[in-house]
């Protein structure tokens, strides 16, 4: 009896000391983003892992002579954001052109005045970039003739902000070596002079990827660019960046990423094209994500651009847009290509991603994906990203399918360009949160534009093209995290502050539930966590 004592005594020694953490945050207004227990006061991490949430008192009962201690002082800690849809862009071995601090869409004569002053003190042959808005996007006027007024012996560059179109002049459709009679690629095409086969600068969708960039960049420069984005997302408290890979394939990523340039996690998702016969091209489609040779690293997931946008007027839409009269859009794809699209998702087992912005391209990819009858979709966590033409005929089939939708709260921000492209049923409804979940639709959040993730949430809660859509701060946050776990089949362990939850948050300056939503733009994270580590605390 006295050996079993003993034995006894020297098990519960032994888990005591196991269940002591290495770090625990304490005083907090720790929001988990977990139903059963929204708010706590703190938080015991051990290595990677969240050992409890609990009172003060529950976790410093897990706290050893050994522990980190930390006293938020009352601070707002939530779980780290997962940014569901996000595009990084390299850097650029060129002149930029600044885009406006003020916000505004820069105008073409701001553009040009600028493009002038440039290339009066840069050399001969050196590149210039630049960014245009909505006005730019449709009018056909503005193409490589125009800008050839400005420069001839300089590579101009334009691209649209939203990314869906870039204008080049003569010297950069010679530098980057494209044919100028280049056939229309598949979801893409090239605009032409009239009555000829010569392209004229403008390039629309998926013929961007026709466009060689890499003599504008470098390897050095892809890293710098992933090192800026690293600290601009940790000091706003981002802990996992879903990025379309559209400034390079996944395996240009593996040469580039490790968790010293970026010690946060990123899915690298992949962009599907469609060769001229049909077939399907899918860069790095076997790539394993243990290629990384990290956890925080993974390749997962295919996007397909099945329409343009609003912005442009090229998302294919049933009442048709306001002008010109009877203009309803287009898709880049017929139903036959999508038909082939599901299916070679399905064969793969790859969680799909469509950019769906029209009520058209919407209802094309319903009829598609209900046609095929023998797939369980909802297994299949097929994700619409953006989501403008979510109408109310059509949640039904989007809930029954089990369709996840990515939105991106920027866009709302455009409410007089949205009013001014958009009638009937588009005008009323577009671009719907509060009655996705209503309707049991899961949501998740994207930047898809500008990072911050608290202006994002501002907006969702503001819902400026229509109130009734709008979300509370904690729908937003759980939306922007759990939610997005959700969205890239990772909610088994992560996007929630609960026991056996891997340890990636954020230790906000504000209480973003309690600020007025005007403020919330200025939230920044004063101690960022990934993977159970401390990787960014704010001086």
């Amino acid at each position: 009896m006295r050996y079993l004592y003993s034995i006894s005594i020297l098990f519960l020694c032994l888990n005591s000391v196991a269940q002591q953490a290495e770090l625990v945050l304490l005083n907090g207004n720790i929001f988990t983003a977990d139903n059963l227990r929204p708010y706590a006061e703190a938080i015991a991490i051990t290595g990677n892992t969240i050992m409890a949430v609990g009172s003060n008192a529950e976790i410093l009962n897990m706290a050893g002579p050994n522990s980190r201690r930390i006293n938020l002082k009352g601070k707002t800690v939530i779980p780290g954001i997962n940014d569901a849809h996000y595009h990084h862009s390299t850097l650029y071995n060129a002149r930029t052109i600044v885009y406006p601090k003020n916000g505004e869409e820069p105008k073409w004569k701001s553009i040009t005045d600028s493009i002038v002053k440039i290339t009066k003190k840069l050399d001969s042959g050196k590149i210039i970039c630049g960014y245009f808005g909505s006005d730019i996007a449709t009018d056909t006027s503005i193409n490589r003739n125009l800008l050839d007024q400005f420069s001839v012996n300089h590579p101009i560059f334009l691209f649209s902000y939203w990314g869906h179109t870039t204008i080049l002049n003569s010297a950069a459709i010679k530098y980057i070596g494209l044919d100028e009679h280049c056939a229309d690629p598949k979801g893409g095409y090239f605009e032409r002079f009239k009555d000829t086969n010569l392209i004229n600068g403008r390039v629309h969708e998926l013929a961007q990827f026709s466009l060689d960039y890499s003599k504008l960049t470098s390897p050095e420069l892809f890293s710098q660019s992933l090192k800026n984005l690293s600290k601009e997302a940790l000091q706003y408290g981002i802990t996992t960046i879903q990025n379309m890979c559209t400034a390079g394939s996944p395996k240009k990523y593996s040469t580039v990423l490790d968790e010293n340039i970026f010690p946060l996690r990123m899915r690298l998702i992949r962009w599907c094209l469609q060769n001229s016969d049909g077939t399907l091209a899918v860069p790095d489609a076997t790539m394993m994500s243990k290629e990384f040779g990290s956890p925080l690293f993974s390749v997962s997931g295919t996007k397909w651009m099945l329409d343009g946008t609003p912005i442009d007027q090229r998302s294919e839409i049933r009442e048709g847009y306001r002008s010109p009269d009877g203009w309803h859009g287009k898709m880049n794809f017929t139903p036959a290509d999508i038909d082939s699209f599901l299916c070679e998702a399905s064969r793969r087992n790859d969680q799909v991603m469509f950019h769906v912005a029209g009520d058209k391209t919407l209802e094309c990819l319903l009829d598609a994906m209900e046609r095929q009858t023998s797939i369980d979709w909802p297994e299949k966590r097929v994700r619409i990203e953006h989501g403008d033409g979510i109408l109310p005929d059509l949640m039904e089939r989007v809930k029954k399918l089990g369709l996840i939708v990515v939105q991106n709260p920027t866009h709302f921000s455009s409410v007089i360009l949205w009013h001014e492209r958009y009638k009937g049923a588009m005008e009323e409804f577009a671009m719907p949160l509060r009655s996705l979940i209503r309707n049991d639709i899961p949501v998740a959040l994207g930047s898809d534009g500008p990072l911050n993730p608290f202006l994002n949430i501002m907006l969702a809660c503001l819902h400026p093209y229509n109130l009734d859509e709008a979300l509370t701060v904690e729908e937003a946050v759980i939306a922007y995290t759990s939610n997005s776990a959700y969205a890239e089949m990772t909610e088994r362990w992560k996007g929630r502050l609960v026991r056996g939850m891997v340890a990636d948050l954020a230790v906000l300056n504000q209480d973003i539930f309690s600020v007025p939503l005007h403020r919330l733009p200025a939230t920044v994270s004063l101690l960022t966590i990934v993977d159970g580590k401390i990787v960014y605390e704010k001086k």
